[in-house]
């Protein structure tokens, strides 16, 4: 039997396939896919036999996979129960709609400087107060159109942990959450106001807790790509959640 890969038609070594979860990654594009396809299915009653496909997720554009093995002598994640997976998965925050937030801050910021250059000049004290929610709103706006252009959200797994960290610039959301408290990972899609769709992965807890990982990616597949190859990894079978992106 031989298995290639969904995505970019390469063949997969024996290593890279988990029969008891019917995944495989490939080693040449990164992808995670449902082989059950070509394998033939699975013995029935099992979790694998149950659960419904899973759409192929190539690699998506800003996410880089930095470092993916199992520590401890183990060759591959089909032996997950005993293995330490060691994970670190990069997403950048860049997206071309950060060149139009420049000219918006410089408009923004541009007019502020503008108004207390005559205010100051002018001796008005009324009109250094005026603006001061619009210097607030100035900031941020700043602030978090350069960080969309120099941070990268860093996913890893490691010694029993899984966590979450932005920067350089320092941004909220770091996480580390012990990897034996995790019984799910799911995707969301969150509609704003203006009809702007943006993409989370969140984690489903052993006492029901949910909790929010990474935020605001701009396409879906992202917050798929990383939800697949993490609970490949971990060994945690995909169960329905409601309300998931699927």
């Amino acid at each position: 039997m031989r298995v290639t890969c969904a995505s970019c038609g390469a063949v997969v070594s024996a290593r890279d396939v988990s029969l008891e979860r019917m995944l495989a990654k490939c080693a040449r594009c990164n992808a995670v896919f449902d082989i059950r396809a070509q394998v033939g299915g699975a013995a029935p009653g099992t979790a694998a036999a149950e659960k419904p496909a899973r759409p192929l997720v190539p690699l998506p554009r800003n996410v880089r996979v930095l470092a993916d093995e199992v520590v401890g002598g183990l060759e591959t994640y089909r032996d997950n129960a005993g293995a330490r997976p060691h994970v670190v998965v990069e997403r950048r925050w860049f997206t071309p709609t950060l060149f139009f937030m420049v000219f918006f801050c410089l408009f923004w910021d541009g007019f502020l400087v503008f108004w207390y250059g005559m205010a100051i000049h002018g001796g008005a004290v009324g009109m250094l107060v005026f603006p001061l929610l619009h210097v607030g709103a100035g900031v941020w706006i700043t602030y978090a159109t350069l960080a969309g252009f120099v941070n990268r959200t860093r996913i890893a797994v490691a010694d029993g942990v899984l966590s979450v960290r932005h920067g350089p610039l320092p941004w909220r959301g770091n996480r580390e959450i012990p990897t034996a408290d995790l019984a799910q990972l799911y995707c969301q899609e969150h509609v704003g106001n203006k009809g702007a769709r943006t993409y989370s992965l969140n984690a489903l807890l052993n006492g029901g807790e949910k909790v929010g990982l990474v935020r605001s990616m701009p396409e879906p597949d992202q917050a798929l790509y990383l939800e697949h190859l993490l609970e490949a990894r971990l060994g945690i079978a995909d169960v329905p959640v409601v309300g998931e992106l699927t």
